[in-house]
């Protein structure tokens, strides 16, 4: 096993993420996702890390905000948030040249990969590791009967360890904001094209494993692995299930090598002013159609881009026309500029 690099990068709210990078050279790369109340060092990310390595595709574990290295206080709730601080480690990886070919998470990791896919839709396949459904189940079993009662007329929860210490504080807005994401409105929203992948312990204590049924009941392009016997935390299976997702990985990662004709268009955020897409590289020098876009939040402005794509780099001369008649707009050509050097 080779020196993992340590790798800073900051969220949309400034906070720092702190991950490790298992680097192979591959210029694909896999996003690794930890649970709630875990680390980028608890063994089922660490197994499934390595195990990509040891098959030369490059992974990467990190920290949420407020967990493990990274700066931030804990939160309970945080889903979407966290799919957000997903979204700047992929920005960070594609833009130094690497293609995310899959991310995977485990437990709560496992609802913040399957958001983001259902928000950003920039991701070909998605591993969710005993991810949970129903998002109002499970409370009861960490904050009590009346819990819903008690944050009415408190205000929040304190949450004790075994040693009798404040563990963590769950507020109103936080159980609120788990309260209200609703899993199967975003797994209705996953791309059909984009490849999930299940995993689920028969014997998961934590998340029963009609969940992961249900997410396959759901999802457009979805398989199934249930692993007998196992429990929330694959103890005495982690072999398993770190075989069963290399499997899954490396076909995609196959897949997508073999299939340079389709390249899918990811939308990238330029500053706040627009949003604009880039094409993922593929092996064979390849001229796409021209793609014209208009920008959410500029109706009136038609970006037209036509991009030229060989093994080493992507070139992407775009048109700012927002008078329609197909010339670039001088006025417009230092936004021009900022996408390029955000692309390089």
């Amino acid at each position: 096993t080779q020196q993992k690099q340590k790798i800073i990068i900051p969220n949309k709210h400034g906070e720092n993420l702190v991950g490790l990078l298992h680097d192979t050279g591959s210029k694909e790369l896999v996003i690794l996702c930890h649970g709630f109340r875990s680390t980028k060092e608890t063994s089922t990310i660490v197994n499934v890390a390595v195990a990509l390595e040891n098959e030369g595709i490059s992974a990467f574990r990190f920290d949420f905000a407020g967990n493990g290295e990274s700066e931030g206080s804990f939160e309970y709730g945080h889903y979407f948030r966290e799919a957000d601080d997903l979204h700047a480690v992929i920005q960070h990886f594609v833009g130094r040249n690497r293609v995310i070919s899959a991310i995977l998470g485990h437990s709560k990791g496992g609802n913040v990969v399957l958001l983001y896919a259902s928000k950003y839709k920039d991701v070909s396949a998605v591993v969710n590791v005993s991810g949970r459904y129903a998002l109002e189940k499970g409370i009861e079993e960490r904050l009590g009967k009346n819990f819903l009662q008690i944050i009415n007329e408190v205000g929040f929860i304190d949450v004790m360890s075994k040693s009798g210490k404040v563990d963590y504080r769950v507020t109103k807005e936080s159980l609120l904001d788990r309260l209200n994401t609703n899993m199967h409105e975003a797994c209705l929203k996953i791309d059909g094209k984009c490849r999930v992948l299940t995993i689920h312990g028969s014997a998961d204590e934590v998340i029963p494993v009609e969940d992961a049924l249900t997410f396959s009941k759901i999802i457009p392009n979805h398989k199934l692995h249930i692993v007998e016997g196992a429990d929330h935390c694959y103890t005495s299976h982690q072999i398993e299930l770190a075989s069963d997702a290399l499997r899954f990985i490396k076909e995609c990662v196959q897949q997508d090598r073999n299939n340079t004709s389709e390249v899918p268009l990811y939308p990238v955020e330029i500053g706040d002013l627009l949003r604009c897409l880039i094409i993922r590289y593929g092996k064979e020098e390849l001229q796409m159609p021209p793609v014209t876009v208009t920008a959410a939040n500029k109706p009136d402005l038609t970006l037209k881009f036509n991009v030229l794509r060989n093994h080493r780099s992507s070139f992407l001369r775009c048109i700012f026309d927002d008078d329609g008649d197909g010339d670039d707009d001088d006025d417009e050509m230092v936004m021009v500029m900022m996408m390029m050097m955000k692309l390089k």
